[in-house]
């Protein structure tokens, strides 16, 4: 797999292959496109510190509590109550 004319470090293996896949790209679509991609600029210092809460603890803990007079959905093979408490849990951790 790896040529053995020469040593190359795997980033220019990579790169190569990246520029040969490219170059066969291009000629099967008949498409001129940029030799060199733009730099995108991140922004600096504006990732979050912490994931933000839209539902406080204690509205978690009240909602969480109050699937003990869930009805619906019908049903199901467990209580209605035990779903919804899945449900609140899933969407809290997952956002």
């Amino acid at each position: 797999m790896w040529p053995q004319e020469e040593e190359q470090s795997v980033a220019d293996y990579r790169q190569r292959r990246i520029e040969s896949d490219s170059l066969r790209i291009k000629k099967s679509r008949g498409v001129e496109t940029p030799a060199k991609r733009p730099q995108v600029q991140l922004g600096e210092g504006k990732e979050p510190t912490k994931i933000p809460r839209f539902v406080t603890d204690e509205h978690f803990i009240a909602i969480y509590n109050a699937c003990d007079i869930a009805e619906r959905p019908a049903g199901l093979p467990y209580p209605a109550a035990d779903w919804r408490r899945g449900l609140l849990t899933f969407i809290y951790f997952t956002g």
